[in-house]
């Protein structure tokens, strides 16, 4: 008789991992649309290298997503960044010989003889059903666990997800002047003005504000400042 262990696949079956070409496409698509348009206006590659405006805007970004995330999901989200460019899947019919091998191996020597192969499965939630089965655990109430732990999953993943959307729903924008009068290559005489101030009466003053998803919102929570307070300053 055929050793059912030698039927299947080895445990702990390593996927497939590839390059998302429809990711890697369109960064390249998007990065040249950028550029070319940049070309096309007359400007400079250098009008949009400038490593201060990326800190102001990347950092600023970074710092209200940590705010408004707990540290284990943004952590996971993290861990999550190498799925964008990189695709991780495992074969469907490896997946299926593997599940028929231990099916055949519990029909001729009992789910018992599962017990060993369970220490050796890498997938956890897999190893978890195994040894589920061996315990003689109830087929409903398997079915009711490793339900709840695909939901368990599917809302940790979803709040890791949401982490990254909120990361590009934050825009920053700084601004000290009221008008623009010249373009990226203009040349300009001496004294020339750029632009016009805000007429306030106040004096020159720093533009701040927050955008979530393209609406304006408080920055107080984020600066952890008094509004009262700012509106004296």
């Amino acid at each position: 008789m055929a050793d059912p262990a030698k039927s299947r696949p080895a445990p702990g079956r390593p996927s497939v991992t590839r390059p998302d070409l429809a990711t890697l496409g369109g960064l390249i698509m998007a990065f040249g649309a950028i550029v070319g348009g940049l070309i096309m206006e007359g400007g400079k590659l250098k009008d949009i290298t400038q490593l201060t405006a990326a800190i102001i805007v990347l950092g600023g970004t970074c710092g209200a997503v940590m705010v408004s995330t707990p540290m284990n999901i943004l952590v996971g989200a993290a861990r999550r960044l190498s799925h964008v460019i990189l695709d991780k899947t495992d074969s469907p019919e490896a997946v299926v010989d593997e599940l028929i091998g231990y099916a055949v191996s519990a029909r001729r020597g009992g789910l018992v003889s599962l017990e060993n192969d369970a220490l050796e499965v890498q997938d956890p939630f897999l190893r978890k059903a195994l040894n589920l089965a061996v315990d003689g655990t109830d087929l409903q109430e398997i079915r009711g666990m490793m339900q709840l732990d695909i939901e368990l999953s599917e809302n940790r993943a979803l709040a890791e997800v949401k982490v990254l959307e909120s990361a590009g729903g934050y825009d920053l924008v700084l601004a000290g002047l009221e008008r623009v009068d010249v373009r990226s290559g203009d040349a300009l005489l001496a004294g020339e003005p750029l632009g016009t101030m805000p007429g306030t009466g106040a004096g020159s003053r720093l533009y701040f504000e927050l955008r979530q998803n393209g609406k304006g919102v408080s920055p107080a929570p984020w600066l952890e400042i008094d509004l009262r307070k700012a509106r004296k300053l």
